[in-house]
């Protein structure tokens, strides 16, 4: 009988070993960063998210659910958001992504019309060429690429002009916070290279730096080339707009989103575990 009783809490003992190194397993699977890409549907006026292909693109052929669900339920720290945003409507009318208290690793905007995202933080934010936006939430690193027109409403610790070629940039910046760092290289020449732009004080107009050099300093071995005249016709950043409450329009939308964490073989364990465990309390019994 000892044997027997001894053979069954040994048992117990692995299945309850196999089940907690199952549900690691899990939880450190779930914990990894993921990759969203978001996009605008004009039709129904709700931002769309689907798990982002490799080319951070989002492909409307494959299903995808409405921000609400991703925001409440997958995003986490440390991961990445593309958004995408081709429609025609007028940017100003665009409810604004607002992905809650979340710090991103990677914000990429891939926005030809205007697209106003919030987030508390993001280490790397790429502006791609061609793109407009605001971002509301602060910045590690910002690389904004030819020709944007982008406007920060927090503050920038390094700002890149990315992709330059010796001509001069043509992109529109205004940050709302401060930039500790804003560096343009081009090819053969540095075009901007200054430090500690103070708050609300940034300016870009298409490429050239108005911002009064009393507001911010040189770098020590730079030396600023002759920049252009300013547009008159500057293209000004609009006001972010308040998020409205996402409404849940379709409850199945909920059921084609992946679930995490779930698994039947947690359960078949722990089962079989609290079965080894009750029939040894049984062998005990017996053997008074």
């Amino acid at each position: 009988m000892k044997k027997l009783k001894f053979f069954c809490f040994t048992l117990a003992a692995v299945a309850g070993l196999m089940l907690f190194s199952h549900v690691g397993a899990v939880t450190a699977q779930a914990a990894e960063p993921k990759s969203y890409a978001v996009k605008y549907d004009e039709n129904s006026g709700n931002w769309l998210y689907q798990q982002a292909q490799e080319s951070g693109g989002f492909d409307s052929s494959i299903p995808s659910s409405i921000v609400y669900y991703l925001v409440n339920l997958y995003l986490k720290d440390g991961d990445t958001i593309v958004v995408h945003n081709d429609s025609t409507a007028d940017g100003s009318t665009i409810p604004m992504l607002d992905l809650g208290d979340v710090h991103l690793a990677n914000l990429t905007y891939a926005s030809p019309t205007w697209a106003i995202v919030k987030a508390t933080s993001v280490d790397d934010l790429y502006v791609l060429g061609g793109t407009a936006g605001t971002f509301n939430g602060s910045v590690r690193n910002a690389y904004v690429y030819e020709t944007s027109v982008f406007n920060f409403n927090n503050d920038v610790d390094t700002l890149v002009l990315g992709g330059l070629t010796d001509e001069w940039p043509t992109s529109t910046i205004g940050c709302s916070g401060t930039v500790h760092h804003f560096y343009a290289p081009g090819q053969n020449r540095t075009f901007y290279d200054v430090y500690d732009v103070a708050s609300n004080k940034f300016s870009l107009s298409k490429g050239a730096l108005i911002t009064p050099d009393n507001y911010y300093t040189l770098s020590t071995d730079y030396v600023p080339p002759v920049a252009p005249e300013p547009a008159a016709d500057t293209l000004a950043a609009p006001e972010a707009t308040p998020a409205p409450t996402a409404a849940v329009t379709d409850d199945s939308a909920y059921d084609d989103v992946p679930k995490t964490g779930q698994s039947s073989l947690s359960w078949y364990l722990l089962c079989a575990g609290a079965f080894l465990a009750a029939g040894s309390l049984a062998v005990k019994r017996s053997c008074r």
